[in-house]
Order: C-alpha cells, then structure tokens, then sequence
C-alpha cells in the first residue's frame, strides 16, 4: 500500500510540472501550477483524512482513491489535450491520495506484533523509499512510453495494487469479528 501511494505522490511532485508545460503545452506557469494545486489539495485532504476514514472506513477510502486517480489519470491525460485539465487531474490525485499515507501509518500499527514505533518506521521507510526511487522510474519509462504513457502506466498498476489491498483490510477485520 505505501509502495503505491508514495510511488503516485512522488511521481506528480517531481514531474507534473514538466508533463503539463511540456507535453500539454502549458508554459511553466501553467505547469508550477499543477505542482500547487497537487499539493495544496494533498494538504487540505490530509488535514481532514481522519474524518474521511472514519466515515467510509479504510477499504472504501483506498478504492476511492484508487478510482479517482485511475479515472483522473485515464480520462484526464488521455483524453482531453488542456493543460488547466490536466492541471485538474493533480489536484483529483492529491485529493484522493491525501488521506493514505496516514492511514497507512495506523493499519501498520494496528497490525504490529513489533509495536507501533517499528511498523511506523518500516512503513515509513518502505513507502518513502518509493517516493524517492519512483521519479527515476518515471524518467525509465517516459523515454520509451512517453510522460503521459509512463503517468497512465503508473497510476493503473498503483490504482490496482491499492484495489487489491483494500480487499485485504476487508477481509482481516471481517476474520476478525465475531
């Protein structure tokens, strides 16, 4: 899970800018622009991720968020040719990923038999460690798909993932009811 989430946000931080000003052809104002609104919606999303979790529970809010970055990143980068579109998409995928690295944090330590202390770390470690490692894989894939192609491939593979992990909360804390 925090492969996947990190892997999405590190990948719009350190290449949106040059995938809207370049490749919808935005200009760099346009493109900083994506980077703000990316960011500022990470912020107020995860300033209110609690609630969001504590309102559709941790399986529903990684689907959402898995269908909106992969219904964003699809119709949005494939299928209109705007730059202040593609601009929306940043800020949909901030939105939606805002409130997962949090989340993460808590299932970790919930599931801990090593306490919550060293889950915290692992999963610190294991999901930034995508953040940090994942922008050069986007510049692998860029030079033979393209940005765009290397944004949609990304964001599928990680919508999926995010997918199959929610099924796997659901299933553990059905086992673990009465």
């Amino acid at each position: 899970m925090a492969v996947a989430a990190l892997l999405i946000e590190g990948m719009i931080t350190d290449w949106s800018a040059l995938l809207v000003s370049r490749d919808f052809g935005g200009g760099t104002a346009v493109g900083a622009a994506a980077v703000v609104v990316f960011s500022t919606a990470m912020f107020f999303s995860r300033s209110f991720g609690d609630l969001i979790v504590d309102r559709l529970g941790a399986a529903v809010t990684l689907r959402c968020a898995a269908a909106v970055v992969s219904a964003a990143v699809l119709l949005g980068l494939l299928l209109q040719p705007e730059p202040w579109g593609a601009v929306a998409v940043m800020g949909c995928a901030g939105i939606a990923l805002g409130p997962l690295f949090p989340l993460l944090i808590t299932e970790a330590s919930r599931r801990s038999r090593v306490g919550a202390a060293v889950s915290t770390a692992r999963v610190s470690a294991i999901g930034y460690g995508a953040y940090l490692g994942g922008p050069p894989l986007v510049g692998f894939l860029a030079e033979r798909i393209g940005l765009v192609g290397a944004f949609v491939l990304i964001a599928g593979i990680c919508s999926i993932a995010l997918v199959a992990a929610s099924i796997s909360l659901r299933d553990r804390s059905r086992s673990a009811t009465p």
